[in-house]
């Protein structure tokens, strides 16, 4: 198999996940190739300049992973992220990203981490239901479930990080007006 045929395949299973809201992991990249890790590397370096004329940039992400007590390792997700031009920077915010940063919001000032309950006096959610709502997101991939106590917390996942990760840091904002830095 040539060079091409390697960077149109990743191209496609890439954005065919990117429909499904999923991330890839990096072993499952290289099992259609049977190619080692560094290869599978350039490969996915190949593949950057034809998705920015598809207007998506590869964003890689580290999970850490417990294998057994006290250890972790470190695996890789990949995903497709819509590169944001300046015509998208001026629509107009949907209530259901409203609803998303408002979140988000309540997750950063809250330790990172939320009950659903939490969201209930919140005038953004009357008219949805709060748990519908939230597994909607978490299949999206932008929270995810911890059980902490026998308590059900939702807190930040991995899409989060991707697309808002450095977005804006509410505790950051609000130690700057205390400061008077803002």
């Amino acid at each position: 198999m040539n060079g091409n045929n390697y960077k149109g395949i990743t191209i496609r299973y890439l954005i065919e996940n990117y429909l499904k809201r999923r991330a890839v992991e990096f072993g499952d990249l290289k099992k259609p190739f049977d190619v080692n890790s560094v290869k599978m590397e350039e490969i996915l370096e190949s593949v950057k300049e034809y998705l920015i004329r598809l207007r998506l940039e590869l964003v890689k992400v580290a999970i850490d992973k417990s294998v057994g007590k006290n250890k972790t390792i470190t695996t890789y997700k990949y995903f497709l992220k819509k590169m944001i031009s300046a015509d998208d920077k001026h629509k107009e915010v949907t209530l259901d990203d409203k609803r998303l940063y408002t979140l988000f919001a309540l997750i950063q000032i809250n330790n990172n981490k939320i009950k659903e309950e939490y969201l209930e006096g919140c005038s953004l959610f009357k008219s949805v239901s709060i748990n519908e709502w939230l597994k909607k997101i978490k299949g999206d991939g932008y929270i995810k479930t911890e059980v902490i106590e026998t308590e059900v917390w939702w807190t930040t996942n991995w899409r989060y990080e991707i697309e808002y990760g450095d977005f804006f840091n509410v505790i950051d904002f609000f130690k700057g007006v205390v400061n008077n830095k803002v």
